[in-house]
């Protein structure tokens, strides 16, 4: 999620490729950074920097202080070229775990970003099935999903096919909010 985009390949699904990139993007000077980079510039230069373009996936306009021109989706796009750059070459077959939150309108254009970047797209999975284990018990689990700026439940149904039975959201709630409330406990003592 927008935390840390994260990669896995099938042969170890326990061991992610990389570190996880977070969904941030940042303007400076012309130069739109995206990722770790953007992250680690955000924090000496928050004015410029955006990290809600995953939660709010879509075409409309960004404003201030990004170009006129420029859609949460284009920063999406800038996010996902610098993962792909360093993945491309190895890897054929991609299975792309996906908000439990995004509608179909967002699945459709994370799906034209993909392709547009040439990234072999097999199919969507939702995060909390996508995050089930192998020997998942047969009965009824919760999934948490901590994003950036929100908190996702997710009810699955394992006693047949895992099934999604539905997601409650809490926006401005997510990881974001927490780090904050850490520094300041810190800061406090």
């Amino acid at each position: 999620n927008d935390a840390g985009i994260l990669v896995v390949h099938e042969s170890a699904p326990e061991a992610p490729r990389g570190a996880p990139s977070p969904g941030y993007a940042l303007l400076d000077g012309g130069e739109l950074l995206a990722g770790r980079d953007a992250a680690d510039a955000a924090r000496l230069k928050p004015r410029l920097a955006q990290s809600r373009f995953w939660s709010e996936l879509s075409t409309r306009p960004l404003g201030r202080p990004f170009p006129r021109e420029l859609s949460a989706a284009d920063l999406a796009h800038a996010h996902l070229k610098a993962i792909w750059k360093q993945l491309a070459p190895v890897h054929r077959d991609v299975l792309v775990a996906v908000p439990d939150t995004y509608s179909s309108l967002q699945l459709e254009l994370l799906a034209g970003i993909m392709k547009a970047l040439a990234i072999p797209v097999d199919g969507f999975v939702s995060h909390a099935l996508a995050a089930l284990p192998k020997d998942a018990p047969t009965e009824i689990l919760l999934h948490l999903d901590l994003h950036l700026h929100r908190t996702v439940l997710t009810v699955l149904d394992c006693r047949r096919a895992p099934a999604v039975l539905g997601h409650a959201s809490i926006d401005g709630f997510g990881l974001d909010r927490l780090r904050t409330a850490w520094m300041q406990a810190i800061a406090d003592e």
